[in-house]
């Protein structure tokens, strides 16, 4: 999709809105996601006992698929600043999953 690439895809972001790339540590849930899907993202740090919600309600921009291993696992979302702030220091140090809530 011509989506993927350049200016298409950020152009339709909602205002405040920028495009954060997620990597889960579960391709099998990585799969069960679509494009226009709305999703959270649940981080898990080493040793915790529970999960914490790092991105609410994140609208799926693209999920890409494919032969290369590169794009496994990966999903765009749709957040604002903040969000994808926290989601980058999150990967960093815990592994990341989704939960899908009711529409």
């Amino acid at each position: 999709d011509v989506r993927l690439v350049g200016a298409g895809l950020t152009a339709l972001l909602p205002d405040g809105q920028v495009a954060a790339p997620v990597r889960l540590a579960d391709l099998a849930v990585a799969a069960l996601v679509r494009t226009g899907d709305r999703v959270d993202v649940l981080a898990t740090p080493p040793d915790a006992g529970t999960a914490e919600i790092v991105a609410a309600s994140a609208l799926v921009l693209a999920v890409p698929r494919g032969e290369q291993d590169a794009a496994e696992g990966l999903l765009l979302l749709a957040v604002d600043g903040d969000t994808a702030a926290r989601l980058a220091a999150t990967s960093t140090s815990a592994t990341l999953t989704l939960s899908l809530p009711p529409p």
